[in-house]
């Protein structure tokens, strides 16, 4: 990848050595190490401050929200910097490695939608929210329309980059991702007849693509929100057959789903029920994610 992680070196002199880690220090003859007493105890943190015997927790000043909002402004705008690199690269004539450029520059433009994407329809429910509040007093106020306009010019961008690889270098060693992107970016732009072809040839010719999983997920979906559950059925069970896959317990989920909406209630339950124990306790933040919403259907499926 184009974005480097930028490692950060931290010089200390040797005179402030000593000091700066006195702390740590074996103590110079055996036996003769400082013993703290409860009176002599000071110790602060940013979460623990302990003075004598009292001892008091304090609140972090930085929560997860915060660091998931630095974090996602931090890859964008790296994301933002190889996107300017690459292009001054391919606008410059430069030709060595042109396949893989093209193929980069492509998958950045395709992040760089789904980053626009989503903060367009975050300020596209607000506005919503804000048009529901005004219209109980004011009848004459306007629907907001959802502006999709920046978003879409990377979206077509980055369709013509997959295309030029696909014609120009058939036969990438990463011909399957291509094919993938492509299947991707035509199903976001609308073509969803093109876009499932792509995606189909994914999964019927490239079992060992890293985006294998990803393609059987986005059509089993699609056929889920057509209402075509037997087909999303046939696509998520693919998945139960891989379970070392991150989007295993995902296909779990959705199959649950597909078994409620075709009379097979105590099938979905279970299989629900099942998906609750599996994802108990655990730290990732997807299934956590996943299990609370599995949590709060439960009560769909036991009606």
């Amino acid at each position: 990848m184009l974005i480097r992680s930028i490692l950060l070196l931290a010089i200390v002199s040797p005179s402030a050595g000593a000091k700066d880690y006195e702390n740590f220090d074996l103590p110079r003859q055996a036996g003769k190490a400082p013993v703290p007493t409860e009176s002599r105890v000071n110790y602060k943190t940013e979460r623990v401050e302990m003075v004598g015997k009292n001892m008091r927790l304090k609140e972090s000043s930085y929560n997860s929200q915060e660091f998931l909002f630095a974090k996602e402004a931090f890859l964008a705008e790296k994301r933002d910097e190889s996107i300017k690199l690459l292009r001054q690269e391919m606008d410059s004539g430069y030709k060595s490695n042109r396949d893989n450029m093209l193929l980069r520059l492509g998958q950045l433009y395709a992040e760089k939608y789904q980053e626009l994407s989503y903060g367009e329809n975050e300020m596209y429910s607000r506005q919503l929210e804000d048009f529901e509040k005004k219209k109980a007093t004011d009848k004459n106020v306007k629907r907001p329309v959802m502006d999709t306009s920046r978003s879409r010019r990377y979206l077509k961008d980055a369709l013509q980059l997959f295309y030029s690889v696909e014609k120009e270098f058939p036969k990438h060693a990463k011909i399957d991702e291509v094919i993938f992107f492509i299947g991707f970016v035509e199903m976001e732009s609308g073509n969803l007849e093109k876009g499932m072809k792509y995606l189909e040839r994914v999964v019927r010719q490239y079992p060992q693509s890293r985006k294998f999983d990803e393609a059987v997920v986005y059509l089993g979906d699609h056929y889920f929100d057509k209402v075509k559950f037997r087909e999303a059925i046939a696509k998520f069970n693919i998945l139960l057959r891989r379970q070392e896959s991150s989007l295993y317990y995902y296909a779990v989920y959705k199959l649950a789903w597909c078994e409620l909406n075709t009379a097979q209630q105590v099938k979905g339950l279970r299989r629900m029920k099942t998906l609750v124990t599996a994802l108990k306790g655990t730290s990732d933040k997807a299934k956590f994610n996943l299990r609370e919403q599995a949590l709060k259907d439960l009560v769909i499926f036991y009606g």
